[in-house]
């Protein structure tokens, strides 16, 4: 463990030692700097950071932990090395997660305000079971997330099966929804749907070709995707809710929906 990781990984955020694409959306640093004064644990934290954080083809990525519902953390992801680090917690505890692909190795270490002591657990990494690697070149990954989530600065991820014809009608009604409230839509095919069965709805018309990108983010299938379609998932200023929208709804609800939970994650980044 070395004492000093967490405050260099803090300076390169005050001095821009990670590339300054970073820095271009000020609401993703004052995130990162709320976010760490109201840690618990925070004085404490930096000797139970792991040594050795790559400078170079590292960018933060606000997320949100799938057992903690609108609690963010920081993303930490370099698909070069198959490392990953996550920093998350709240006023209670504190989570710092390494995650080695090519050992198969996730250690976390855990400190509960209070006496701050850690504690460290290791287990085997587990690809998520929904999460298929694949060569198909026509999908939508985490890095395709992570770049829609930096491009835009609030939008929805909107899923359909073709084994579900609601969820197709249900894309009129979303998109209907994103547009009056100038927000980005991205429309993804289940991944498990046969693309014959997608293809009958564009000779219907009701469908077109852009939309059967499958979605293949672990990312957003740890937010319960694959249970029921059409679902629905919003993200604003690089945090990705976990506030899922499954069935088909109308307009007027998605336009609900839509506003209460960008309420939401305000409200939770303040």
């Amino acid at each position: 463990m070395n004492s000093i990781v967490l405050g260099t990984l803090v300076l390169f955020f005050v001095c821009g030692a990670f590339s300054k694409d970073v820095f271009e959306n000020k609401a993703v640093n004052n995130n990162f700097e709320n976010y760490m004064k109201k840690v618990s644990c925070s004085k404490v934290l930096p000797k139970n950071m792991d040594a050795g954080l790559p400078e170079k083809n590292w960018s933060p990525v606000l997320i949100s932990i799938p057992s903690q519902k609108l609690k963010y953390g920081i993303a930490f992801k370099n698909s070069k090395t198959a490392m990953s680090y996550k920093i998350w917690g709240d006023k209670k505890t504190v989570h710092f997660e390494v995650l080695n692909k090519n050992t198969k190795q996730l250690k976390t270490t855990k400190l509960v305000a209070g006496t701050c002591e850690p504690v460290v657990s290791t287990a085997v990494y587990a690809e998520n079971k929904n999460s298929k690697l694949t060569t198909d070149t026509n999908v939508f990954d985490d890095q395709d997330l992570f770049a829609v989530m930096k491009k835009s600065k609030w939008g929805v991820i909107y899923v359909w099966s073709p084994y579900m014809p609601y969820s197709v009608q249900g894309i009129a009604e979303i998109k209907s929804a994103v547009e009056s409230s100038g927000g980005s839509l991205e429309i993804l095919l289940d991944q498990n749907a046969s693309l014959t069965e997608a293809e009958k709805w564009i000779e219907k018309g009701l469908v077109t070709k852009q939309y059967l990108k499958k979605v293949v983010s672990a990312e957003i299938y740890d937010r319960g995707l694959g249970v029921h379609y059409p679902a629905a998932y919003i993200y604003k200023d690089g945090f990705l809710s976990n506030a899922d929208y499954v069935g088909f709804k109308k307009s007027k609800m998605y336009s609900k929906w839509i506003k209460t939970e960008l309420e939401n994650i305000d409200k939770d980044l303040k």
